[in-house]
């Protein structure tokens, strides 16, 4: 299934100097943040910028730091996406910078997929067929998870791979000039979450050791991505 990205994620865990996140974020991105908010979650910072065709973050909490490639804002009632490749292309050289600059216990790759179905029966009819699970075709709002580790680096560093469907209805809200009250477009969409990350170590991975890392993060995800719930469970 032809799946487009709603972001991706690329997630360092470990100490690192963040006392300026906007001159971070210049290091990571090579220009400076347009826009600095607190962090969704109520602890730590977040910095924005339009790069290219992508809307480019960082985010930093304590112990981590998060880059993300998400779409740009655009106007009108539609789901924004960006290409996958892209966003690899975009971000695996800039997590280079992150790990340079943190001393890495985990790293982790995410991506947020989905792909548009024009009904409900149909996201259903598309979650069946991409899982293997026997489920009504009426069904709705159905989802399937499963995590399978793998050893990698001669067994020294564990990877996770967690990958989770869901059917489900989105809803984009489009305000106008005229109405107070807002118009509703509805989409059906079999969304896809692909989350690769390494178990974490007690002491830090060594820089060489952390790239390597992240390359196998990027071949695994793009493994998964291939052969879906068929390459899970064929592949230990």
């Amino acid at each position: 299934m032809p799946y487009k990205a709603d972001s991706v994620h690329i997630v360092v865990f470990g100490q690192a100097n963040v006392s300026d996140l906007t001159a971070l974020f210049r290091d990571v991105y090579g220009v400076p943040a347009t826009a600095m908010q607190p962090h969704p979650s109520g602890v730590g910072s977040s910095t924005s910028a339009p790069l290219q065709s992508i809307n480019a973050n960082l985010h930093s909490q304590p112990g981590r730091l998060e880059i993300v490639a998400a779409p740009l804002p655009a106007q009108g009632a539609t789901m924004q996406s960006i290409d996958l490749n892209a966003g690899l292309d975009f971000l695996v050289p800039r997590a280079r910078t992150l790990i340079e600059k943190t001393e890495v216990v985990r790293l982790a790759l995410v991506l947020s997929l989905f792909e548009s179905v024009p009904s409900a029966e149909a996201a259903c009819e598309a979650f069946i067929k991409e899982t293997g699970i026997k489920v009504p075709k009426d069904s709705t709002d159905v989802s399937f998870s499963v995590n399978r580790r793998k050893k990698v680096d001669k067994g020294e560093i564990i990877l996770n791979r967690l990958l989770r469907w869901e059917s489900a209805l989105r809803q984009i809200l489009q305000f106008s000039n005229v109405s107070t009250v807002p118009f509703t477009h509805n989409f059906h969409v079999l969304g896809w979450m692909v989350d690769v990350n390494s178990v974490p170590v007690d002491k830090p991975i060594d820089k060489a050791t952390a790239y390597t890392l992240l390359d196998s993060l990027v071949k695994e995800t793009r493994e998964c991505i291939s052969g879906g719930y068929e390459y899970l469970i064929k592949n230990d």
